[in-house]
């Protein structure tokens, strides 16, 4: 009997989850990219438009504010470059609701954003 090989991007999904990721900084957009080649379903935010509308191209789909990413979304990943940009997304002008399934959340502190919480001796 031989051994077929299949390359991940064959395997079947039955279920997606439609992911949505904010912020298309240096990290957001490689994340993005990665997620995109993966074959997930994918919207975008970012405060600059014009990052979020680059990723249109690849697919993923631009969201006009982070409300309408979350409430489009199953999983909501956010990564921003400071406490601020985390305060606008979440709790500003058309930032997200509470109703979305799971958010998971980068904080800075986990890369080692200088200035952010110290590691304890």
């Amino acid at each position: 009997m031989a051994i077929k090989e299949v390359e991940i991007n064959e395997h079947p999904r039955t279920q997606v989850a439609k992911l949505g990721l904010i912020g298309m900084g240096n990290m957001g957009s490689h994340m993005a990219c990665r997620l995109l080649a993966a074959g997930y379903q994918l919207t975008v935010y970012d405060r600059t438009k014009e990052k979020a509308q680059a990723l249109e191209q690849s697919g993923a789909l631009a969201a006009a504010t982070p409300r309408k990413l979350a409430a489009g979304s199953d999983v909501v990943l956010v990564m921003v470059f400071d406490d601020e940009a985390q305060e606008q997304v979440m709790f500003g002008l058309d930032g997200m609701d509470e109703d979305f399934s799971v958010m998971i959340k980068f904080m800075q502190e986990l890369v080692g954003v200088p200035g952010q919480r110290q590691s304890e001796p």
